[in-house]
């Protein structure tokens, strides 16, 4: 932490407290020579992932699909789930009961 005091006016001082620009606040640092390359003494690397997500047949509206571990990522914490809530669109012609689906048609009979 960085500690800056400042005149106000007769007899009233101020004083701040900021993170310093070296550690932001963590109070730790990393010499140039040490930094990884890629994070650049960050702890991470940002990048994207393409997660596949399988909706089987029978799937309820509401359930979750759920991948462990694979949320953000910070350094000293645990890293969360990602989870997909399934929502039911309403469809013009077919209609669900539980895992079942219903169509109306009218036939001719000729």
């Amino acid at each position: 932490m960085k500690v800056s005091m400042r005149h106000l006016g007769a007899n009233m001082i101020q004083q701040m407290q900021h993170p310093c620009n070296e550690c932001k606040g963590t109070g730790e640092t990393i010499n140039d020579k040490d930094r990884c390359p890629q994070c650049k003494g960050e702890k991470v690397v940002q990048q994207k992932k393409v997660l596949e997500v399988h909706v089987e047949k029978g799937m309820q509206n509401s359930q979750k699909i759920t991948f462990p571990g694979e949320a953000d990522e910070a350094p000293d914490t645990i890293t969360g789930d990602i989870v997909f809530v399934l929502q039911q669109k309403e469809h013009p012609k077919f209609k669900r009961k539980g895992e079942d689906l219903f169509v109306e048609h009218t036939l001719s009979l000729t």
